[in-house]
């Protein structure tokens, strides 16, 4: 019923690349399509992300079938998938369409928000500065090449009523208007801190080429200190449209002096938009990415971290950044909470925040900072007057596709398929927890079910039939295993009499069947705790 009706997929494409991560590494960008893992094809992205975190020998790589726009023919690169998180990734999101999502459209308070005319859910972005565009990676291309400029953005929406005039209709139902996006300065609250050691090293890139390695820290660019390692991509993408030869010294373990670098950066039409916890920065124009530290390098004269007596040397412990006041998150639709992010050796997380700040904070969000010898301060986030965010604001769809079955035989058997995908999906996920490739914390109980579901009907009948299929499977996969109190458990005590002729001792089974009860209540326990955030998914 499902596929007659018309089952939306999100396709395996690229939609944004972890700096650091296995796909960046390998310059797999936004746009690219992956149409087989180890050579099996694949159309959808949870079939990718299946193929990468339920996948076989990881540490061997997987081989990634990868068609990109403007090359007639795919080509192949073998991955090693990162294990460091809950599940083996390697560093690519949900592509995105040209269409902007409902409630909202755009980022509160960014640019993209305050346009005027106001863009609408379902616009769809047909030009930029009056050149088409064909699609997102089209878009994010645009947004990277032009950070500082005004942008006039022309979208096509649904007309429900007759044009006004000042609107010029383009098809039937549907009308063109053109609305224009300012620049989006970055948010600084004064902190330059150190920057870390390079951790990845793009392939083809001019680091590459140039013979940097990861573990080597960039002391000096062109007889000068890097400076802030924040703004460095910024300022090096710009370097790059005026002179791109510099001089790279170089401290690299085992040697003792500087090593020097002639680089020539390239002219790049990306931003690093994805940075996890603990993840690097990249630059796009070099083709490396690099920790920040937590220790403070410098502080800018006359901004809040100069005024709350911050100085070099110190060391951050721990950030919360606190929104507005409940009543303005309401009335804009777009509640926030505190978040927390703590420091420490092992979560070089300023990259991190940043990234967060200048992307999902409210205007007026401030930021409280504990520093490792007790102190707190808070400061209030300023705009930048020469650095500018690639992201203005827009928050657009996933890139779907509609499979939908031409007879009631085709729907049978896109059925079957889904059916047999979704009990092999939960025996593989088993296996993994059990081998400890996939992390129990990214299992769900009873209220991930139920907002799973809440937003499958929403969707839709065939979104919420396709959800209750994988819910039968895991019901059925799950029932079936061997544990007491289980239907499974009870097939074992009647295996084990089949073979003795006779069955268990009772005392034997009700022992295995409290230890069976112990070890379901066990699971429920976590799986509300982590449902409810009683425990942590981190």
């Amino acid at each position: 019923v499902a596929f007659r009706l018309g089952v939306r997929q999100i396709e395996s494409s690229v939609g944004d690349v972890v700096a650091g991560d296995a796909a960046w590494q390998l310059g797999i960008q936004v746009g690219d399509r992956i149409e087989k893992i180890n050579g099996k094809p694949i159309r959808r992205f949870t079939d990718l992300k299946a193929g990468i975190s339920l996948g076989d020998n990881l540490d061997q790589g997987v081989t990634l079938t990868i068609r990109r726009p403007g090359r007639d023919e795919p080509f192949e690169v073998t991955a090693v998938p990162d294990r460091t998180g809950n599940a083996p990734t390697i560093g690519v999101s949900l592509p995105s369409s040209t269409t902007l999502r409902d409630d909202p459209p755009a980022m509160p308070g960014s640019p993209a928000a305050e346009a005027k005319p106001a863009l609408e859910g379902g616009d769809q972005i047909v030009a930029i500065d009056g050149k088409p565009v064909a699609g997102y990676p089209d878009i994010f291309r645009r947004l990277a090449q032009r950070p500082d400029q005004t942008l006039k953005v022309t979208v096509r929406r649904k007309k429900e009523k007759e044009s006004d005039g000042s609107q010029a209709e383009t098809a039937a139902g549907s009308e063109t208007l053109t609305v224009s996006i300012p620049p989006r300065p970055m948010l600084r609250v004064g902190l330059v801190m150190e920057m870390g050691p390079i951790v990845a090293v793009q392939q083809d890139s001019p680091a590459a080429a140039a013979g940097l390695r990861p573990g080597d820290s960039i002391r000096k660019i062109d007889g000068a200190p890097p400076g802030d390692p924040m703004t460095l991509p910024d300022r090096l993408r710009r370097r790059a449209a005026e002179n791109p030869r510099v001089t790279l010294s170089v401290a690299r373990e085992g040697q003792s002096g500087p090593l020097d670098f002639e680089v020539t950066l390239r002219t790049e039409d990306s931003y690093g938009s994805l940075v996890p916890k603990g993840g690097p920065v990249s630059v796009p124009s070099l083709g490396i990415a690099y920790h920040v530290e937590n220790t403070v390098a410098a502080v800018v004269p006359g901004s809040a971290a100069d005024a709350a007596k911050i100085a070099p040397g110190d060391v951050l412990a721990e950030v919360t950044l606190i929104p507005p006041d409940k009543k303005t998150g309401q009335e804009i639709g777009f509640p926030q909470k505190e978040r927390t992010i703590e420091f420490g050796e092992h979560h070089l997380a300023w990259p991190f925040v940043f990234q967060i700040l200048q992307t999902v904070c409210l205007p007026g969000t401030r930021m409280a900072l504990q520093l490792q010898d007790g102190r707190e301060m808070e400061l209030v986030p300023a705009p930048a007057d020469d650095w500018f965010n690639p992201d203005r604001g827009f928050f657009f769809e996933p890139k779907f596709f509609t499979e939908t079955a031409a007879t009631p035989i085709e729907a049978v058997k896109l059925g079957f398929r889904e059916t047999v995908d979704s009990l092999t999906m939960v025996f593989r996920t088993l296996h993994k927890l059990s081998t400890q490739q996939v992390s129990p914390k990214l299992l769900g109980g009873p209220v991930m079910i139920a907002r799973v579901a809440y937003y499958s009907a929403e969707e839709g009948p065939s979104a919420l039939l396709i959800f209750l299929c994988l819910i039968s499977a895991n019901l059925a996969v799950l029932n079936f295993q061997p544990i007491p109190v289980l239907d499974g458990g009870h097939m074992v005590f009647l295996a084990y009499e089949g073979l003795r002729r006779k069955p268990p001792s009772e005392a034997f089974q009700v022992w295995l069947s409290y230890l069976g009860l112990a070890l379901i209540l066990a699971l429920m326990i976590w799986v509300v705790g982590l449902d409810v955030g009683f425990i942590s998914r981190q």
